[in-house]
């Protein structure tokens, strides 16, 4: 026995116990991502990731992509030189990716809460969609803006957590030269 009627063991396993239930409460507190704000002016839009991208940028096209817990965020971007083009591009952006990842695309409406960034072209053709596979679920934003086609995608093995849906949302278009807000 030890002071106030402990053993050595028992004063060991109580300090054990306060030390796992410390370590436990530090881990709880600890943020899931690692979220950082990212700038693409040749793309025009920025947005948070939850992992630092690996960044590929060639000729008018740009692919922003990391992977965080299981999940794949990317953003991709291509300049179709022609205004005219960007309809005709959001028309097939979401089938042709469905169908590249063997998956069925879905429209999710306005109560999924996911829009395109502030100036993005108003089309029906673009917009947020569910994409289903048998061994991967994703969810997809699209749309277009000043002659540009963008696709934000978070892949997974199951529908993505509402906190994985945070890089869809925060995603906005960078000012104009003349430093206002885009519009």
């Amino acid at each position: 026995m030890h002071r106030f009627g402990m053993t050595i063991r028992q004063r060991a396993w109580r300090t054990g116990v306060a030390l796992m239930a410390a370590v436990g409460w530090v881990a709880a507190c600890t943020p899931a991502w690692n979220w950082r704000q990212m700038s693409f002016p040749a793309a025009n839009v920025r947005g948070s990731f939850p992992c630092k991208p690996e960044i590929r940028q060639e000729r008018g096209t740009g692919l922003a992509v990391c992977e965080a817990q299981g999940w794949t965020f990317s953003l991709a971007w291509q300049d179709l030189e022609r205004g005219d083009r960007v309809l005709l591009a959001l028309e097939v952006s979401a089938s042709d990716l469905a169908g590249r990842l063997g998956a069925q695309a879905t429209p999710l409406g306005p109560e999924a809460g996911l829009q395109p960034p502030i100036g993005a072209l108003p089309t029906e053709r673009g917009g947020a969609f569910h994409l289903k596979a048998p061994e991967r679920q994703a969810v997809l934003l699209t749309w277009g803006r000043r002659g540009h086609v963008y696709q934000a995608l978070v892949l997974g093995r199951e529908a993505p957590p509402p906190t994985a849906l945070q890089f869809l949302r925060e995603l906005t278009h960078l000012p104009d030269e003349s430093g206002r807000p885009a519009s």
